[in-house]
């Protein structure tokens, strides 16, 4: 009996270090990955006009003339936009700010992968840059005649013609405060 019961002692001791040393104890968890930072889309701005959404054309066309007629007047405003082209997940989101002086302020996040789930894929640190309105001459001549109810129309995606243009990285960090404030909607 006392043999049955060494059997069992040397099993046990065998199966406990089977499995403890299945488990290393000893290699640290990898570090948590740390939120990307939202910059100004933590802020909550609504969009003055319908959201632009980019595929293969702007859709809806509502949006392209509301955002022309608003930088035609130079009135401060936030509009929301995001352009997403397929084959896989490709997708940039924006903020254009209008603070009224005939510039606007591109915030701006990206994500891209090819298999994966969008659901999953983080947002990259978001850029500010600072860009003119291109040809505003243009675009209020366009907005103010009654010719082509077509021709006021503003994209950001437009590489010059009634677009955006030298754009340059944001010399300043702007915060929601300071965006409020060129708004005229700060407390």
């Amino acid at each position: 009996m006392n043999w049955i019961a060494n059997v069992m002692a040397a099993s046990t001791v065998g199966m406990l270090t089977l499995v403890l040393g299945a488990c290393d104890v000893t290699e640290p968890l990898p570090a948590p990955q740390p939120e990307p930072d939202m910059g100004l889309f933590a802020c909550g701005f609504a969009s003055a006009c319908p959201h632009a959404h980019m595929h293969l054309d702007v859709d809806p066309p509502e949006a392209q003339e509301c955002a022309a007629r608003l930088a035609v007047e130079e009135q401060p405003a936030v509009l929301t936009a995001d352009e997403s082209l397929g084959g896989g997940v490709w997708e940039t989101e924006s903020l254009i700010i209008f603070p009224g002086d005939g510039t606007a302020i591109v915030h701006s996040r990206h994500r891209d992968c090819v298999d994966c789930e969008p659901a999953a894929l983080p947002w990259e640190n978001p850029t500010t840059d600072v860009c003119e309105i291109q040809d505003i001459d243009a675009l209020t001549e366009a907005c103010s005649g009654d010719e082509d109810e077509h021709a006021c129309r503003w994209n950001m995606w437009n590489d010059g013609a009634l677009g955006l243009a030298n754009c340059e990285p944001a010399s300043e960090s702007y915060d929601c405060a300071q965006i409020e404030s060129l708004l005229g909607t700060d407390a």
